[in-house]
């Protein structure tokens, strides 16, 4: 967690405190990715985050999850459990791990989550204050009953969390570089195994192994041949390899919670003259155009000049009709963080700020041309944390 971030943001806002409550902001404050609330729809989980040197982390969380706490949540953090669960063989008197878990366990709040987040924000000394609250994680019945309960000032905040981590720390930097390099590498791999009447779903798995032998869980594995490489979202099926096929990946995995998401393409063997010249066009001004938008990120830039330098590119090299909404992302303990690289999007860019830089085309009857690369702002300009892309491939 950026606990500079966390002080500069609590004075641009006036707030004493922020509260998380989606995936992603209470694992960014806390360290810990609660399985409930990822896989079982309705999980309340929250996180207190009270500015300073370093910042004050409250967990609030399922009792049954007690032990996922105490072994992955961060140094300091205070876990007040809720609910319900057994453990035999408790003694709050043994040392380590044991010790520390039955007391956690023992000191379980019989109450309905909300209301233990209510009371700890009360025992924090918070009754009363400016609070910015992550509402992405409450119902509106929910969000209703905390704003009437807890008498503060209550700041929606999911927007200002996303705001929080968009200037990454040294960690997190290391977190994504890690994870673009292992995805770039299984690219690389898959494409060294690929061989005519393979259908899309023997690649994916090639892909997919190459993650999992190197620590990576897979993300999206949006992988196609030929014509279905035009659907932005395919889904690998039982289309066979043949020659002159483009084979996109839309690829990305997951290290250490943190996300990659790299594009690349590969032709298998020459297509016709005609489709040829077209393909290598295209994919050329597809690369100049992420080339010049990585070129011009740097601090005090806005995303929106970043955006307009990108498709001004692509049109005086060969795509006068390319059209985006978007040509990059942030990227980080969400696939998409902020800032999204588009038309109207002032936001001044930072030194730390990670991005994805795009320029995805899409052509029924043709086949998807896609360049990506995972760059990180210092404070002279953008340093690939991916190996760059380059030249069309052919097989």
């Amino acid at each position: 967690m950026n606990a500079q971030r966390i002080q500069q943001l609590s004075s641009k806002y006036g707030c004493a405190a922020f509260v998380a409550s989606t995936v992603p902001n209470v694992y960014y404050s806390t360290g810990v990715l609660s399985l409930g609330q990822k896989f079982i729809l309705g999980t309340k989980v929250f996180s207190i985050v009270i500015p300073g040197d370093p910042p004050r982390v409250t967990l609030v969380a399922p009792v049954g999850e007690a032990d996922l706490a105490i072994e992955e949540a961060r140094e300091g953090v205070n876990i007040c459990p809720y609910g319900h669960f057994v453990i035999e063989g408790q003694d709050i008197g043994k040392g380590g791990t044991d010790g520390c878990l039955s007391q956690v366990l023992s000191s379980s709040k019989l109450m309905p989550p909300v209301d233990v987040l209510v009371q700890a924000l009360q025992e924090l000394g918070l009754q009363g204050q400016k609070v910015v609250v992550d509402e992405g994680g409450f119902t509106p019945d929910e969000w209703q009953r905390f704003t009437g309960t807890f008498a503060g000032n209550v700041v929606p905040g999911f927007a200002i969390w996303r705001e929080i981590r968009m200037v990454k720390t040294t960690s997190e930097i290391r977190h994504l570089k890690r994870a673009a390099e292992i995805t770039a590498a299984a690219i690389s791999h898959a494409l060294s195994e690929v061989h005519e009447g393979m259908t899309e779903k023997e690649l994916v798995a090639i892909y997919e192994k190459y993650l999992l032998d190197n620590g990576a869980y897979p993300a999206i594995s949006v992988i196609l041949f030929g014509e279905h490489s035009a659907y932005p979202n395919g889904v690998p099926g039982n289309r066979r390899l043949q020659r002159g096929d483009i084979i996109r990946f839309d690829s990305g995995c997951v290290y250490n919670n943190y996300y990659a998401d790299l594009a690349r393409n590969a032709v298998f063997g020459l297509p016709e003259p005609e489709i040829r010249g077209k393909v290598s066009t295209y994919h050329a001004a597809m690369l100049k155009g992420v080339q010049a938008g990585i070129n011009a990120l740097r601090p005090g830039v806005r995303a929106d000049e970043v955006f307009q330098l990108i498709m001004n590119t692509v049109h005086e090299n060969g795509v006068p009709h390319y059209q985006r909404t978007h040509c990059g992302h942030g990227i980080g303990a969400e696939l998409y963080d902020q800032p999204i690289i588009a038309l109207g999007n002032k936001t001044i860019l930072e030194a730390g700020m990670v991005f994805c830089v795009e320029t995805p085309y899409y052509e029924l009857g043709l086949g998807g041309i896609q360049v990506e690369d995972t760059v990180v702002i210092n404070e002279e300009g953008a340093e690939y944390l991916s190996p760059p892309s380059s030249v069309l491939s052919v097989l």
